[in-house]
């Protein structure tokens, strides 16, 4: 039988728990208001705290939901939802680490956007930590699934205050971006986004992270709607001080359809495999032949016993 062995990540070091900077309140389990009226999510905005010259005519787009993703452990997550506005405008719904600006009635506006203000813990997230990426419960349910698409934007910036997203992510006082657009599937969905690192780590301050529920600014339709759970950075074991545990190191062979996994693991250990884009493509409990019927590429499998993580990198034929 013929096999090829693939790339092997940690090799002397087979897992790491992840123990970095998290988000505040990032399992939406904590609310500002016991009832959904006007709520918020601790730790995070929406347009009712929004400011702008426009900003009394901002309605209420996000509330807590009891629907939750697959396996959760907790009981809400966020829900975020657009409105007729009236005149023809669509808002869309925004939720976000920083503060929204309502400054104009044309949505796509530069006078419209979220920022960080850094002497307001309100308005702002200090975060001093270089993560590999960004994982979250996704569920997105537009009026019409044809084009339509809801957004992620995690930005991490230096120490400037009035940091904007979307006008300064392209800028010099960026460091990393994780972003992604997405489309309805249908149900609860998990997206893994790999961060892209643009600037010096080292000089991370911030992060600000947007859902919105429509890609484009006043796209979509009234009742679209996003809901949110669970999200998670993850780090990889190169990182400064993250906490090793030694174990056998895994190996990957590619034969056909067939992803083979050697090494020592135990009934409870599941798998994810993402593509380069982070998409997840297949997942189950962890076995040592993994049928896998993707197209030729490069791949990622993701090997998880309880915090513990692996990501080896192989390619299929």
């Amino acid at each position: 039988m013929k096999g090829i062995i693939l790339f092997i990540i940690f090799t002397s070091a087979s897992y790491f728990v992840s123990s970095q900077i998290q988000i505040g309140n990032s399992d939406f389990e904590s609310w500002e208001t016991s009832t959904s009226e006007l709520a918020e999510p601790v730790n995070w905005n929406s347009f009712k705290t929004g400011s702008g010259m426009w900003s009394s005519f901002g309605g209420q787009q996000l509330d807590k939901s009891t629907s939750v993703r697959p396996g959760s452990a907790g009981i809400y997550s966020a829900r975020i939802f657009s409105r007729d506005a009236g005149f023809g405008i669509v808002a869309n719904g925004n939720m976000t680490l920083g503060k929204i600006e309502m400054g104009s009635t044309t949505a796509s506006s530069s006078l419209n956007y979220n920022s960080t203000i850094a002497n307001d813990a309100n308005f702002s997230e200090a975060f001093t930590d270089s993560p590999d990426s960004l994982v979250v419960w996704v569920k997105y349910s537009p009026v019409s699934s044809s084009g339509n698409n809801a957004r992620v934007s995690a930005v991490i910036h230096n120490n400037t205050d009035g940091y904007k997203d979307p006008n300064d992510v392209s800028g010099s006082n960026t460091v990393a971006t994780a972003i992604r657009n997405f489309p309805s599937i249908g149900g609860w969905e998990r997206l893994a986004i790999p961060f892209t690192y643009v600037g010096t780590p080292s000089n991370a301050a911030y992060i600000m992270v947007t859902f919105t529920s429509n890609s484009t600014p006043g796209g979509g339709s009234a009742n679209d709607e996003l809901l949110i759970d669970d999200l998670q950075l993850i780090y990889n074991a190169s990182g400064a001080g993250i906490n090793e545990k030694v174990s056998e190191t895994f190996r990957v062979f590619s034969d056909k359809d067939v992803v083979k996994v050697f090494g020592q693991f135990s009934p409870t250990t599941t798998y994810e495999i993402y593509s380069v884009n982070g998409g997840l493509v297949q997942s189950g409990e962890l076995n040592a032949s993994i049928p896998f019927h993707a197209i030729s590429g490069v791949y990622f499998l993701q090997i998880t016993d309880g915090n513990a993580i692996q990501r080896i990198k192989f390619v299929k034929e």
